[in-house]
């Protein structure tokens, strides 16, 4: 990793210090990691980490913005597959403590959710204060079965289970 701020916990996990996410990891390209978010009630809600610190969508390099764009691409596809997702929220915010670093969600919104959960309140879904919670045991299968679909529709090589 080219830059690294050891206060920032993305930057942490992809060092091998600190792992951020509960299930395994998606996968791995070359300029981005793709995650299943922890402490969401939400199957399917996606993180793509870039694989270096920066902290504003104006940093990113031309290639890591084209990788970027291929891999939402392929994963709003998916989850609209796997999850029956009547639409995909996208969001980057890089301003959480310790998540001050470029991270994209990508959220499966389905055709029954509650109106307290569209648009930007699906951010109520997510965290510590989020109410019924995915167990690891689900956020792994939902991991699985996007990493699947990922190996089988990419150029990048899938990450080992």
């Amino acid at each position: 990793m080219d830059v690294y701020d050891p206060d920032c916990w993305s930057c942490q996990d992809l060092m091998g210090k600190r792992r951020v996410a509960t299930a395994p990891r998606i996968h791995e390209a070359r300029y981005w990691n793709i995650e299943h978010v922890p402490e969401t009630s939400i199957e399917g809600w996606i993180v793509i980490v870039l694989r270096r610190h920066a902290s504003a969508l104006h940093e990113l390099s031309d290639e890591e913005f084209q990788e970027l764009a291929l891999l939402t691409r392929q994963c709003s596809r998916f989850l609209h597959h796997l999850f029956s997702s009547a639409q995909e929220y996208l969001m980057q915010f890089a301003e959480s403590e310790h998540f001050r670093h470029v991270h994209v969600h990508l959220v499966p919104r389905l055709n029954e959710w509650p109106d307290d959960l569209r648009g930007p309140r699906v951010l109520s879904a997510i965290g510590e204060e989020a109410a019924n919670k995915l167990s690891a045991e689900q956020m792994t299968s939902a991991a699985n079965s996007i990493r699947q679909a990922l190996a089988k529709e990419t150029n990048y090589p899938a990450v080992a289970e």
